[in-house]
């Protein structure tokens, strides 16, 4: 189902989408009263978690020189380790203290900023930069200064 979404309206709408399904769904669990409406949701947020996690590959993948490739799925492999475990665990306190409704609400909460982030990335320089292709904001070839 991805595949085509991202084949449609390209891989950065695609991952944007899936992070907006994924706070759609968190509102949506926080107000919802049955158990059939709440694991329809779920379903929802599953599959808005495997598109945002394709995306975020395929994206990286996109931005990453040949050069740095091992680098960066390393670091990002090193962040969701890190995430892995601490997500869990803020949750799981947010939930403790104030109950599962503020823990699908700062999940939301969480989801903004992300969708905030991945709207400022521009592919377009960074598929330059990935093709060693000169930037037009670029000084000249001699400059250090990586765009």
């Amino acid at each position: 189902g991805w595949y085509f979404v991202g084949a449609y309206v390209g891989a950065k709408m695609a991952f944007v989408s899936a992070i907006g399904l994924t706070l759609a769904s968190a509102v949506c669990c926080a107000l919802v009263h049955s158990d059939a409406d709440f694991q329809a949701v779920n379903m929802l947020m599953a599959a808005a978690g495997s598109g945002g996690y394709i995306y975020s590959r395929v994206l990286m993948a996109r931005l990453t020189t040949k050069a740095h490739t091992s680098q960066h799925f390393g670091f990002l492999a090193a962040v969701s380790r890190v995430s892995g475990i601490f997500g869990p665990l803020v949750y799981g306190w947010i939930v403790y203290m104030s109950g599962s409704r503020a823990g699908l609400c700062a999940l939301a909460a969480l989801s903004v900023p992300s969708l905030w982030l991945v709207s400022l990335v521009d592919f377009d320089v960074g598929r330059q930069c990935n093709e060693s292709q000169p930037i037009e904001n670029d000084s000249g070839p001699d400059d250090d200064v990586y765009v």
